[in-house]
């Protein structure tokens, strides 16, 4: 398989994990990567942590960025963030600026995905969900009107695509 910790992935599924931690070699291994997502199993995403650890000199080339292209369910999350003196926001920004393709769409995919796999019940998730909906948005009509054209000014509740 490639390391031995690359077997942790077998491991994962054949235990039918819901999340995995890092996940870092899952691209080398595109059978496995296609049964995740065919589960639905989450991989939690530690940019600073794979820096700092010599996973990748630099987010531009961390493993990340090919699991979202292929549509594998991830999160941003902070790992030994008193240690790495790091917190969520500073991973979510080294996401961020890690590859000028990274879009809108993509955060908001990341987004969606963390909620769907967070720990909350029924009825917490739909709730939180509607707000989220509603502050993305209030955030996408704000970007619109002060970087681009509004669509709903001419009548349209709706931001297309977003």
């Amino acid at each position: 398989m490639g390391t031995d910790t690359d077997g942790n992935l077998v491991d994962a599924l054949i235990l039918k994990s819901k999340r995995i931690g890092h996940g870092f070699a899952l691209p080398k291994h595109p059978y496995i990567m296609q049964l995740m997502k065919e589960q639905g199993i989450c991989l939690e995403l530690c940019p600073i942590s794979n820096e700092i650890l010599g996973l990748t000199p630099r987010v531009s080339g961390h493993a990340m960025y090919q699991l979202l292209a292929n549509n594998v369910h991830c999160t941003i999350s902070s790992d030994n963030g008193t240690l790495f003196r790091s917190t969520l926001s500073h991973d979510f920004y080294q996401a961020m600026v890690g590859k000028a393709a990274m879009g809108l769409f993509g955060w908001k995919q990341l987004i969606l995905w963390s909620l769907r796999h967070a720990c909350l019940d029924g009825a917490e998730y739909d709730r939180i969900c509607r707000q989220w909906k509603l502050q993305w948005d209030e955030f996408i009509r704000w970007v619109i009107e002060e970087y681009g054209d509004a669509p709903w000014r001419n009548g349209s509740s709706q931001v297309e695509g977003v």
